[in-house]
């Protein structure tokens, strides 16, 4: 096999199946944790949800606030960084473009 008929042939499916294997892995990590205690009682992962419905309620929606305006805050800086990449990008381009010269004799009709 020559060099370069190495990397797509060989190299690209191995890298797959090593990221699958890898993917398999981590799953059967994660699916061995435990949500029971040993007794066989359930166990409150927060300590606000031994105290009630309505209190955990109030606190789940105090916190989807939060993470509401902290996503909005974070994707509205995004998408002024994108803008002024964007822009920068587009003057670039057209400006590369505008210095193409065209080959002499050569018309849209020969192409």
């Amino acid at each position: 096999m020559a060099m370069d008929t190495i990397v797509p042939v060989l190299f690209i499916p191995g890298a797959c199946l090593l990221g699958i294997a890898f993917a398999a892995w981590l799953w059967r990590r994660v699916a061995r944790i435990q949500m029971h205690s040993a007794t066989g009682k359930q166990e409150y992962l927060l300590a606000e949800e031994a105290r009630g419905e309505e209190h955990a309620s109030a606190k789940a929606s105090d916190i989807q606030e939060a993470i509401s305006e902290g996503a909005t805050s974070f994707l509205m800086t995004q998408y002024r960084y994108i803008g002024v990449f964007m822009a920068i990008m587009a003057v670039t381009v057209f400006s590369l473009l505008s210095m193409v010269q065209p080959v002499e004799g050569r018309t849209k009709e020969s192409e």
